[in-house]
């Protein structure tokens, strides 16, 4: 026996009436639009229209300001620069030229500089010049700033350096005894507690670049590029002082890194040569921090050099 269900009248109602209202939606929308001979495309704006006009006629932009931080936090400001408590100014740019943005003109030549959050330690601004069709130069400019911790306490003078000792009143080696040594006793951890002292934790990179293409021909290009980077700060790195016993250490980070590539590049396919040359060098050289027991810590290997 069939079994059929038919659903309630106030859902088939529902039904018909959307169904009606799309039906008159669709037939507005036909009478609105004129009709258009055979094999012509219809004209007016249109997101396409729009799109193009954005890159032959861009609008430039420029905004300035402040911000503002009403209270410090390490965490919030790892990335964005604004871990401190204050008012800081705050400029975006984006501003282009050239004739090839005036179609009139007959120029194919167009400018480009831009900048981004300018008065903070997380800045970039940079910019551009090309021929269209024959050459491209441009240079570029960027910080970051990460924050590891601005709560961090150590017992070590001289953070962020490679001179690292203890204290002014913390026992001397020859002077401590073997129950001062157990670091679980009374004596040390008050002579570690009231040796403490505060360091923010964070490392700031400043990079340069400067890149330059060159088109020979409908299929080949030429391109040269040089960046360099610096990157200082500090880093926790761990020590031992013998058994299970051991400490971070805020150890300096100093660093530049530079980069030059050239390629050759075939526009018709895939295929594509580079060359690099990189040069890596460290300023830093071996922390030799003060033991707060005996033994003397193991302290990290030397990288000062090239």
């Amino acid at each position: 026996m069939a079994n059929n269900h038919r659903p309630p009248l106030a859902l088939r109602a529902l039904v018909v009436a959307l169904h009606g209202a799309l039906a008159l939606f669709a037939s507005v929308a036909s009478a609105q639009v004129p009709a258009q001979p055979a094999g012509q495309v219809p004209s007016g704006p249109s997101f396409e229209d729009a799109a193009v006009q954005d890159l032959v006629r861009p609008v430039n932009t420029i905004e300035a300001g402040v911000i503002g931080v009403d209270s410090p936090s390490g965490k919030f400001g790892e990335y964005n620069g604004l871990h401190r408590e204050g008012v800081r100014p705050l400029l975006d740019f984006d501003v282009r030229g050239g004739g090839a943005y005036q179609p009139e003109s007959g120029s194919t030549q167009r400018w480009r500089i831009y900048g981004s959050q300018l008065g903070l330690p997380v800045r970039s601004f940079g910019g551009e010049f090309a021929d269209q069709g024959s050459w491209t130069i441009g240079f570029e400019y960027d910080e970051l700033q990460r924050i590891f911790a601005d709560d961090y306490v150590t017992l070590w003078r001289g953070a962020g350096t490679s001179t690292l000792v203890l204290p002014p009143g913390y026992p001397a080696a020859g002077t401590r005894t073997a129950t001062f040594n157990n670091i679980q006793n009374a004596a040390p951890a008050a002579a570690i507690a009231a040796g403490l002292t505060g360091h923010t934790l964070q490392t700031q990179r400043r990079r340069m670049g400067l890149a330059g293409d060159l088109i020979l021909s409908p299929q080949w290009s030429v391109g040269v590029g040089a960046r360099h980077e610096k990157k200082d700060g500090t880093k926790l790195t761990g020590i031992a002082f013998g058994g299970f016993r051991g400490a971070y250490l805020p150890e300096p980070i100093d660093y530049e890194t530079t980069i030059v590539e050239t390629s050759l590049r075939y526009r018709r396919g895939t295929p594509r040569t580079s060359r690099w040359a990189t040069t890596f060098h460290c300023s830093r050289t071996a922390s030799t921090p003060g033991a707060p027991r005996t033994p003397s810590p193991t302290t990290p290997p030397s990288t000062t050099g090239s």
